[in-house]
């Protein structure tokens, strides 16, 4: 409605897209200020999911999401909420395939319910990925009881100085005593700070069979 901060709704907004385990963390969500109309100031959330047949459902989780965190920061919503626009990377050339591997929770469970459980799942992940020193981390990946690094060929192409995701998952869960979902996300932040990426970039973090490469032992 008119008369609300701006980015005050903005904030709320990327809230509601941050709690959700299937919206992208890369790209981010972006918030758009679309225009100004007769009785509301209407924003576009635009999110990116590597799920394109979970959208319908995505888009409804969000929709719920949007007006707990409106409510809490105490926004006027005068007309319906206008589309979320759900963008896959599969789609989009300008975008690399990422994906997050977190399953949605049951379709019988109340709207409620869901929105306490990822609110609690991203503060988890969020709290967990603080505590971790990155740089001594990285070191420790890549001494000489870290990950297995070595040149490895896949279809006659060779792959010099990288490692197998699943193995440095493995490998994470097992050395920073973490669960599954905090080695995929450590995964993921290592990516997204430029430490370590695909050798093709075209994959996200994965628990797979997949090359990966810090640029620390680029040629």
């Amino acid at each position: 409605a008119y008369g609300s901060d701006t980015e005050e709704v903005k904030t709320a907004l990327l809230e509601a897209a941050n709690a959700h385990p299937d919206v992208l963390l890369i790209p981010e969500p972006q918030v758009w200020f679309q225009e100004f109309a007769d009785s509301s100031l209407n924003f576009d959330l635009l999110v990116w999911t590597g799920e394109p047949k979970k959208q319908p459902r995505i888009k409804s989780d969000l929709n719920y999401f949007i007006v707990k965190s409106l409510n809490r920061h105490q926004i006027e919503v005068p007309f319906p909420q206008r589309d979320l626009n759900l963008r896959s990377p599969l789609l989009e050339k300008f975008i690399n395939s990422w994906f997050q591997q977190h399953d949605l929770p049951d379709g019988g469970q109340h709207p409620q319910e869901i929105i306490t459980i990822t609110s609690e799942k991203s503060t988890f992940l969020e709290n967990e990925l603080a505590k971790v020193d990155i740089e001594e981390l990285v070191q420790r990946m890549r001494g000489s009881e870290g990950v297995e690094i070595k040149n490895r060929y896949y279809r006659r192409n060779l792959y010099p100085a990288c490692f197998i995701g699943a193995e440095a998952v493995e490998w994470l869960m097992q050395k920073q005593n973490c669960t599954w979902e905090v080695a995929i996300a450590l995964g993921e932040l290592l990516i997204a700070r430029q430490i370590l990426h695909h050798v093709t970039d075209q994959q996200p973090f994965r628990d797979d069979y997949l090359f990966y490469r810090f640029y620390a032992d680029e040629q």
